[in-house]
């Protein structure tokens, strides 16, 4: 038998002949290998009937949120300006969470300092009055000179659910009659970018990632931010001195390298594991929002057109007509009518006169104009838990029924909470804590030890941040609920203070003594929380020491 004729040998690793029965039972295996098993049987088979068309193929954070923000950008902000439901989604969302501003409360660390209540209050007042002199004056916190903080953080805030993210720089400007050099300078998202030039070459050249306008190290820690010196979508360029700015870019570390101190502050909610930008938080729902305010426009159109009164004229003599019609213009309103003898318009009390032989076809709308309001309220009922407002809060219209009304404020408020944290930790915090520690510096706060390590900073900087209140639906209904829960001691008075009218418990005792004070001494009356006047009190403990009736009339 020749060479050719020999059969093809199958043989394993070793070189040893594989026996033809092992072959057939490793093929018959295979054939009976389960296909559609666990989540490939229906929600992940992409040959799914109901999945076909769908582009579900998606890829990194850079990819899937980094590479879309320029487009997610600019239509969020032009739904604001287009749409007043999404104008007043980003209003409501600022008013709750940050109203007129966060107010801080200091509680230092009165165990780790040894303190009493007396040095507690001293170091509270002297941090207060120096943040105070700050923050409610444009001129000494803001880099601008235009807003004190309090504006400045819903700025910021508003950006940052329009935008996605803001940043802001913390530079030392010195300001005559300023006590205080640190300053807000907020950064809009577009600005923070990849250099479009050979700014972050030598980065690059490092192994240091940029992108996004982030540079993260090779182990994924933020470096540091490149930030453009005019803004990048800007039809009109300021005008500046020539060689102002010797680059169009600059990079601002996050960190010092000497003190550790944050140099930039970035606002963001996170939401996948490496992502460097944040998502404008009506992403997800810029389709429904804008068929929403189309459906709403083309609704009042309707209407308008509904509305005016048009007549036409059909005559088999037009000229005559023409004529009739003619006399009663004025010579402007004849030129006009002359020059748009071809235009057929809609308007109130118009008259159009038809050539011989024109019909008037009517097109009927079938748009759901019954159902208005009940189409609107869907496309929000939608939108609802993605933006964190609930329907309610967005028309400002609440169910009739108290316990729906509750729960919606409830879940509403829920996410109100976490915004405002989110804020409280990437804004408010790191300018309190630097504000501190210049007044500390320059020897307006009393403060041993505080620069001896970060501990001790710490414990003098610690603080609690007020904002307004959950709104009430029946404030009588919810006082009987925190009386109820502070009597069996699962609220506290502060707790309370803070969530029916965002104050201080305890100056809320102490102002309301001096305003009893003040009440008795001229003879006024003067609520107490039994229900009777500290006035009529007093009496009626009197005569009850003389057997009357308790002082009852």
């Amino acid at each position: 038998m020749s060479g050719t004729d020999r059969k093809p040998r199958i043989v394993d690793m070793h070189g040893r002949d594989i026996p033809m029965r092992s072959m057939r039972i490793a093929r018959s295996a295979a054939s009976f290998r389960p296909r559609n098993y666990g989540y490939s049987n229906l929600n992940a088979n992409p040959n799914n009937k109901a999945k076909r068309g769908w582009r579900w193929q998606g890829g990194g954070p850079d990819d899937d949120i980094v590479q879309n923000l320029p487009v997610l950008r600019q239509m969020s902000r032009q739904l604001e300006y287009d749409s007043s439901i999404v104008d007043g989604l980003f209003t409501t969302r600022t008013t709750l969470a940050i109203g007129k501003g966060l107010i801080p409360e200091p509680i230092p660390d009165m165990g780790y300092l040894d303190w009493t209540s007396e040095q507690a209050q001293k170091f509270k007042s002297q941090a207060l009055r120096y943040w105070e002199a700050w923050a409610e004056s444009p001129r000494n916190c803001d880099a601008r000179a235009h807003d004190n903080f309090y504006e400045l953080t819903r700025i910021a805030s508003r950006s940052q659910d329009r935008e996605g993210d803001v940043f802001s720089t913390l530079p030392r400007i010195r300001r005559p009659g300023g006590d205080c050099e640190v300053k807000v300078s907020l950064i809009e998202a577009d600005c923070i970018d990849n250099p479009n030039d050979i700014s972050a070459e030598e980065q690059k050249r490092a192994g240091i990632d940029v992108f996004g306008g982030v540079a993260e190290s090779p182990h994924g820690q933020v470096l540091g931010y490149w930030v453009c010196t005019d803004h990048p979508n800007a039809k009109r360029k300021k005008n500046r001195l020539p060689g102002f700015y010797k680059t169009p870019w600059y990079f601002v570390p996050s960190y010092s390298e000497e003190t550790g101190e944050p140099l930039i502050l970035h606002l963001m909610e996170t939401k996948r594991v490496g992502q460097r930008r944040g998502v404008p938080v009506i992403a997800s729902s810029t389709e429904i929002l804008l068929l929403i305010d189309r459906f709403a426009h083309a609704y009042a159109t309707k209407a308008e057109i509904q509305a005016l009164f048009t007549a036409v004229i059909m005559s088999e003599k037009p000229d005559a007509t023409m004529a009739e019609l003619g006399a009663l213009m004025s010579d402007e309103e004849a030129r006009d009518f002359a020059q748009s003898a071809n235009d057929v318009e809609l308007g109130p009390g118009i008259v159009q006169v038809a050539n011989p032989g024109d019909k008037i076809q009517a097109v009927e709308s079938t748009a759901p104009t019954g159902d208005f309001g009940q189409y609107i309220g869907a496309g929000l009922e939608m939108i609802g838990p993605s933006v964190g407002v609930s329907k309610g809060f967005l028309t400002h219209t609440f169910p009739n029924s108290f316990s729906a009304a509750r729960a919606e404020t409830g879940l509403t408020w829920q996410s109100v909470i976490q915004k405002r944290a989110g804020m409280i930790v990437d804004f408010n915090q790191p300018f309190y804590e630097a504000v501190i520690s210049e007044g500390v510096a320059r020897g307006y706060i009393d403060a041993p030890r505080f620069f001896d390590d970060e501990i001790t900073r710490r414990a003098y900087v610690k603080c609690r941040w007020r904002g307004p209140g959950m709104p009430q639906i029946e404030p009588e209904r919810t006082l009987r609920a925190y009386k109820e829960a502070m009597s069996l001691g699962i609220m506290t008075g502060s707790e309370a203070a803070t969530e029916f009218g965002s104050g201080d418990y305890y100056e809320n005792i102490a102002a309301r003594g001096r305003e009893i004070e003040a009440a008795t001494a001229v003879g006024l009356v003067s609520p107490t929380p039994s229900g009777q006047s500290t006035a009529s009190s007093k009496e009626g403990a009197q005569e009850g020491d003389g057997g009357s009736n308790g002082g009852q009339d």
